[in-house]
């Protein structure tokens, strides 16, 4: 069994929540300009989608406003979105206890210079007391989400991130 370490809960207003490089987070309009980086976030259609803005490229964490946490293990990391479930406790119990399935209902991947990203709500501007972290590999990650049920009373949106596995080129940039 795996052993999770949860960050602390997060919830947007309404919409959906974005993760970004800590260090471009600053760059998010929120809901400024025309269109406004909150309205590119809304338009996305995916449980998962990337979007680049005028100034910053974004994971957005569309579908519907969860409640969402963060849970690092030593082999990858979740980003738990809680659809329903009786009680926290009961929701951090059915994480460490969680089952991959076979398949996924999505599948993303993506390439970030840095591991450090920050998820916060898409309609604001990027505030650290209001955001949670979340680091990965540097480098090229695989995203796949799924819905985990484990039972009738637990409903948890999961994107699983973790490094491909395979053999991985190194490619020498011409620049």
């Amino acid at each position: 069994m795996k052993i999770y370490e949860f960050s602390d809960w997060i919830e947007s207003s309404g919409g959906p929540l974005v993760a970004i490089e800590k260090h471009l987070a600053p760059l998010w309009g929120g809901t400024n300009g025309r269109p406004s980086d909150f309205d590119l976030a809304c338009n996305t259609v995916n449980y998962i989608e990337l979007v680049s803005t005028r100034n910053v490229t974004a994971l957005v964490i569309g579908d519907e406003p969860l409640r969402t946490l963060v849970a690092h293990s030593d082999d990858h990391t979740l980003i738990v979105r809680w659809k329903w479930a009786t009680s926290e406790q009961s929701a951090l119990k059915e994480i460490q206890n969680i089952r991959f399935p076979s398949t996924y209902e999505e599948h993303l991947d993506i390439i970030l210079p840095s591991g450090a990203l920050t998820i916060f709500d898409s309609a604001t501007h990027y505030s650290e007391t209001e955001a949670i972290s979340l680091k990965i590999h540097p480098g090229k990650n695989t995203i796949q989400t799924f819905t985990y049920s484990p039972n009738s009373e637990t409903s948890l949106l999961i994107h699983k991130i973790s490094k491909p596995s395979g053999n991985l080129r190194a490619v020498k940039s011409n620049q």
